[in-house]
């Protein structure tokens, strides 16, 4: 018996100190470690790995290029957009955005002045710095609306880029014709940091410069 017990002391010490079957403490899951997961948010917009999703901040600039007989003569547009965007893959990204947009017809005809509306966004990465937008828009309220104001556009390093618009508004006047006023421009735009600077600074800008020359007396003749 005192041989049994020897023998049996042993194996257990055995198993006590062995380096394979190390103690546990069933009361602590185990660890996974470098499992969890965190989103890349961007100001500035880029594929995956680098952001899971990225802010919309533009502020375009265009000219028309093409109209109906009832479209545009003469002018520009100008556009502000705040939205964002989500990277499925390392290829493509979906998103949305507001946008106002103010357009000055020519000057031999009634300017449409001022809308918003909005746009869902499609964009595909063709390179790590370069990509190309969808992006079709719904005006929802201000001159000309209900209508359609949409663009498609190639981004360099989401700083700066080239637009091509099409905008389709009814007419803000009487037209027995009831014709809409379309009309195709094409033109660039800034986005990120540079977007936001001129978006919201030149707006600021022009304000002050209006109310320092109201304060001046010379915003109406006398």
């Amino acid at each position: 018996m005192i041989r049994n017990g020897a023998v049996a002391a042993i194996v257990l010490c055995a198993l006590v100190h062995s380096p394979v079957l190390p103690a546990q403490n069933p009361s602590v899951a185990p660890t996974t470690g470098g499992t969890e997961s965190t989103t890349h948010w961007c100001f500035r917009g880029r594929p995956k790995p680098q952001c899971d999703v990225f802010w919309l901040t533009e502020f375009g600039v265009a000219a028309p290029i093409s109209f109906n007989p009832n479209g545009v003569s003469g002018g520009a547009l100008f556009t502000w957009e705040l939205g964002g965007m989500v990277n499925r893959g390392t290829r493509h990204a979906f998103g949305v955005a507001a946008f106002s947009q103010a357009i000055l017809w020519g000057s031999d005809q009634t300017g449409q002045g001022a809308a918003v509306g909005i746009r869902p966004r499609l964009r595909f990465w063709t390179s790590q710095t370069t990509s190309i937008d969808i992006a079709p828009g719904i005006v929802v309220a201000g001159s000309g609306a209900p209508g359609f104001s949409g663009h498609a556009g190639l981004n360099f390093a989401d700083y700066a880029g080239l637009t091509m618009h099409v905008v389709a508004l009814r007419p803000e006047q009487f037209d027995v014709d009831r014709s809409t006023r379309v009309a195709v421009f094409a033109g660039g735009r800034l986005a990120s940091i540079p977007g936001t600077i001129l978006g919201v600074g030149g707006p600021l800008a022009v304000g002050a410069a209006f109310l320092i020359a109201c304060g001046s007396g010379s915003c109406f003749g006398n």
